[in-house]
């Protein structure tokens, strides 16, 4: 499944949003045969989010973050936790929507 999620980075005095899309590979806690691995969040791709005011107009630009500054956000372990974490609440989130989405076609078949 595909994620997306915002982060803020500050670069010299500048603090930059950056949009992270990635998807995630669950753990496994392993069994006689195989080791187990940690979950981990795979960052396919990264904007970066700049705001502007012209004329008194917002714009809203996106730029794609490419060479090293990709590497260092895709592999930084505090950001691969929050991804992860994110991803979890995202999860607990669509599953208790679905939840009471059931609860609520019972209530409607019930009261037919």
């Amino acid at each position: 499944m595909a994620y997306s999620h915002t982060i803020y980075v500050n670069i010299g005095s500048a603090e930059i949003a950056l949009d992270v899309s990635y998807t995630v590979t669950p753990g496994f806690a392993g069994d006689r045969v195989d080791p187990p691995y940690p979950a981990e969040a795979s960052v396919s791709k990264v904007e970066a989010i700049i705001e502007t005011w012209r004329f008194g107009k917002k714009t809203t630009e996106r730029k794609p973050v490419e060479g090293w500054l990709f590497n260092l956000i895709a592999s930084d372990a505090e950001i691969n936790a929050d991804l992860l974490s994110e991803a979890g609440e995202e999860d607990d989130y669509r599953a208790d929507e679905a939840a009471e989405m059931r609860r609520e076609d019972l209530r409607m078949q019930a009261a037919e």
